[in-house]
């Protein structure tokens, strides 16, 4: 039985696409000539035969450099994941506020009988 393969990629760990392109190639073995876009990722998806889980861990909020182009990369992967029975892709966001009063708490609210 072959074992299961884990990569997790980070939202919070990845600052430029390159980042990005190369937690990916060397967690699943791509090739050196990797073209480190998305297209390349596409193909190079399609070509993995052993059983691997990528993890994708987002971030909440604004401002963040490269929220678009990792929507994109988690959107290829879970097409890939539907067309390649190998892969398997699981996407999820970081942990927030442990409590909806961390979240929403402002100074004052005790006095509205929010504590």
């Amino acid at each position: 039985m072959t074992q299961l393969h884990e990569v997790i990629i980070r939202e919070a760990d990845v600052s430029t696409r390159e980042d990005l392109h190369e937690t990916l190639a060397e967690g699943l073995g791509f090739p050196a000539h990797y073209g480190a876009n998305l297209n390349a990722l596409d193909d190079c998806l399609g070509d993995i035969s052993s059983p691997v889980l990528v993890r994708v861990v987002r971030e909440r909020g604004e401002g963040l450099p490269l929220a678009g182009y990792v929507d994109k990369a988690c959107l290829c992967l879970l097409r890939a994941a539907r067309e390649n029975p190998a892969l398997d892709v699981e996407i999820s966001f970081a942990e927030g506020p442990r409590s909806w009063r961390d979240a929403f708490a402002e100074p004052g609210d005790e006095e509205l009988g929010l504590d």
